[in-house]
């Protein structure tokens, strides 16, 4: 089962500006890791979307906190957390330092929005546990796990988490809520 986040922190960059559609500058809170495909990706889409975005490579969590100032000294409505398994546990922190300074964020994961993030965007787990699930039985009855073929995600969750929309005093579009799947 594989998939690419390269492809969703584009995605995820649409939704953060579709939900604070009067933003022109975000932030994009990245790994060590940040492959240049991804940054061409996210500059593109940037540009398609008419807003600017500042990268900012963080090495630790003892960096988020001068990342997220930098972000909010440049003007930025809201802050992309690069899709990494390196972030996927620190989503109250993200909220804490993000709240502190007025900026929404978008996460990776719908369980990230549940844990503080203001917004989370990515495949839905439960589906991906499923073919999961769904690889392993095919396995055990029989099959050969080299002829088995690659799946791709066919589902994404979209989560917002209104209570800390609320103390950004941030009001979510109705059309953009219409498209959520978990509130």
């Amino acid at each position: 089962i594989f998939f690419r986040a390269i492809e969703t922190d584009a995605k995820r960059l649409e939704l953060l500006s579709e939900a604070l559609p009067t933003g022109r500058k975000f932030g994009f809170l990245a790994a060590p890791t940040l492959e240049a495909q991804r940054s061409e990706i996210l500059a593109r889409t940037a540009a398609t979307l008419g807003v600017s975005l500042t990268t900012r490579i963080v090495q630790s969590p003892a960096d988020y906190a001068g990342a997220f100032d930098a972000f909010w000294a440049d003007g930025a409505a809201g802050v992309l957390i690069m899709g990494s398994t390196i972030f996927s546990g620190d989503a109250p922190l993200f909220s804490q330092l993000a709240t502190e300074r007025g900026m929404a964020t978008i996460c990776e994961w719908d369980y990230m929005a549940r844990a503080g993030c203001t917004l989370g965007f990515g495949p839905d787990l439960v589906g991906l546990r499923r073919l999961t699930g769904d690889y392993v039985a095919r396995i055990f009855n029989g099959a050969n796990p080299a002829e088995l073929p690659i799946q791709l995600p066919d589902r994404f969750t979209l989560a917002a988490n209104l209570r800390v929309a609320a103390k950004l005093k941030l009001q979510l579009p109705t059309v953009f809520l219409a498209r959520v799947d978990e509130v």
